[in-house]
């Protein structure tokens, strides 16, 4: 839920109410969030072992690690962080021990401006 101060009621960004699963638009045992300086939020779905991407704006979620993505493995994902360099952290319960996955600046770069193509005043955003 994104709740502005002063809204009496949240807006769902991620997942659907009252519904647990594992496809692009579902959730199962969202533990931990973090965001990006665009605005894209990073979910650890826990109960699906993945890391999903939701772009600014969008509902439908980009697995990113996980879940066998790109051959790789999560074990009980707990934590996410994602520092200045756009490089993810995983904290695993599972193996415990913390995962440093791919820096995914340039795979945001690319995919926001290709969601962006129509509207010009946003296509020279990034340095």
């Amino acid at each position: 839920m994104k709740w502005r101060v002063g809204d009496w009621n949240g807006a769902i960004v991620a997942g659907l109410a009252a519904s647990i699963g594992s496809n692009s638009i579902e959730l199962n045992f969202p533990s931990r969030i973090t965001l990006d300086q665009w605005q894209n939020l990073y979910v650890n779905d826990r109960g699906n072992t993945r890391i999903q991407l939701f772009c600014n704006g969008s509902s439908t979620g980009i697995t990113i690690a996980g879940s066998g993505t790109g051959g790789s493995s999560l074990s009980a994902p707990y934590d996410i962080k994602l520092d200045s360099q756009h490089n993810l952290y995983v904290a695993e319960n599972g193996t415990n021990r913390i995962k440093n996955l791919l820096n995914y600046k340039t795979f945001i770069d690319i995919l926001f401006f290709l969601t962006h193509l129509s509207d010009s005043s946003n296509m020279f955003i990034f340095q």
